[in-house]
């Protein structure tokens, strides 16, 4: 039983058998479960560490010359899988989002509000980061349904940078403000997440 409120250090040796495959070996173990943990992996260099539902850092000098320091951040969790994938070979595949979106727009003559409720499926790697694609004019002022530590706007792009690695399903709601309409003329606002796969919605 670990108390609440305290952080502790777990210290333990182990080893693991190999599972071989396209883009490396692969690794998987189970941890003692807990709201957030980490582990720091010495690896020889030309090795990169992948970990699904997991946050890679690194690397960072090592004590030993041949190494090289990664650092694993997840949360919560009670299984860890990693990839090691060496240098110049086969990588592993890259964050795939798919979203639905369902906007709902008051239409004023000074202001558009803008409600979008997304439905988020994250795949093959966990991401930090969220962005979000306006068109002109658009602004975000709120957001729910994830944690997010800070975020910057420019060039019409927001960015979220989220306070736990997302992976899996997820719900977002987002809310923004647009120009109303001008001299009788009005455009739909556009949000969309860049390099995300559409599959539909309703406005």
């Amino acid at each position: 039983l670990v108390p609440p409120g305290e952080t502790h250090t777990l210290n333990f040796n182990w080893s693991l058998s190999t599972i071989l495959t396209e883009a490396g070996k692969r690794f998987e173990f189970r941890v003692p479960s807990s709201v957030w943990g980490e582990l720091a992996l010495d690896l020889p260099r030309g090795l990169t560490p992948a970990a699904p539902g997991a946050v890679v850092s690194g690397p960072t000098e090592a004590q030993r010359p041949e190494l090289q320091r990664w650092l694993l951040r997840w949360s919560p969790a009670d299984s860890v899988q990693c990839l090691l994938v060496k240098e110049g070979g086969s990588r592993a595949l890259a964050p795939l989002v798919v979203y639905g979106r369902e906007m709902e727009i008051d239409v004023a003559e000074d202001a558009t509000e803008l409600l979008a409720r997304l439905d988020l499926f994250i795949a093959h790697q966990p991401i930090g980061q969220l962005e979000f694609e306006c068109s002109p004019g658009l602004k975000l002022f709120g957001w729910s349904g994830v944690k997010v530590h800070d975020w910057q706007e420019r060039d019409n792009h927001v960015f979220l940078d989220l306070a736990e690695p997302l992976v899996g399903s997820a719900q977002i709601t987002v809310r923004a403000l647009a120009p109303g309409p001008i001299e009788g003329q009005w455009k739909l606002p556009r949000l969309e997440i860049p390099h995300g796969h559409w599959t539909g919605g309703q406005t």
